[in-house]
């Protein structure tokens, strides 16, 4: 049995809210979410991330607004980041962020020119719509994804490639395809049934209260104790 537990998005959201309770306020998670993302990143390129073109594909909810926290702090380390976003509601989180994003440096391009900045990249980070997908992808994320189905580069998706059902790991149209899928905290029961869609699947500590996860009835063990990020599938036996 994997050592870290599958779940479904609305239950990850949940503790995602309940945390505060424990003292992990929604920006110190965020912070650790997108500090997550970038050093996945970061290990995908063996010979470092500066000079290295990255392209971040940030959709107007959450998992865009902690691609572009990622992408802050790949540019920090020296990486060249451009952002392609669906453009977010004012006073958005994800607006604010983009804000944040390009005071530090960060590239945004519109859309319409999504092929031009795919077309020179190193890396893609998929961070469109994630857990929150309700049918088909469509409008400026269905653009963006079809735009970015033909790289020849790596595509790491934050929770589950676009396209993806988190709940059951069912492809829509259209669908990006990873190489490899980082999941916060807990992956999400579609990315564990999906292994031909997400690639290499791997959790991240974000620093969820093992007493939020005691409460939540989901046993807890020390995961991340060795390694982090760990791969999915680890089984108990080879964390003890």
């Amino acid at each position: 049995m994997p050592l870290v537990r599958a779940v479904l998005p609305e239950r990850r959201r949940a503790l995602f809210v309940e945390a505060a309770r424990f003292g992990l306020s929604p920006e110190a998670l965020l912070e650790s979410c997108g500090h997550a993302l970038a050093r996945a990143a970061r290990d995908l390129a063996p010979d470092g991330v500066a000079a290295r073109e990255i392209v971040v594909l940030a959709g107007a909810g959450r998992n865009g607004t902690v691609g572009l926290r990622a992408g802050r702090w790949l540019g920090s380390w020296g990486a060249r980041v451009t952002a392609l976003c669906v453009p977010p509601e004012d006073d958005s989180a994800a607006a604010h962020e983009a804000k944040l994003f390009t005071l530090a440096g960060g590239h945004m391009v519109a859309p319409a020119g999504a092929r031009a900045a795919l077309s020179s990249a190193g890396l893609v980070i998929d961070a469109l719509v994630g857990g929150s997908l309700e049918g088909a992808p469509s409008g400026v994320v269905a653009q963006l994804v079809e735009d970015a189905q033909d790289v020849e580069c790596v595509v790491l998706s934050l929770d589950v490639p676009t396209g993806l059902d988190a709940k059951t790991g069912r492809a829509l149209a259209p669908a990006l395809k990873a190489d490899v899928t980082l999941a916060l905290g807990l992956p999400y029961a579609g990315a564990a049934e999906a292994s031909d869609a997400i690639g290499a699947l791997f959790v991240a500590d974000v620093g969820l209260p093992q007493r939020l996860l005691e409460d939540a009835g989901l046993t807890w063990a020390p995961w991340f104790s060795k390694d982090d990020p760990i791969a999915y599938g680890e089984d108990e036996e080879a964390g003890d």
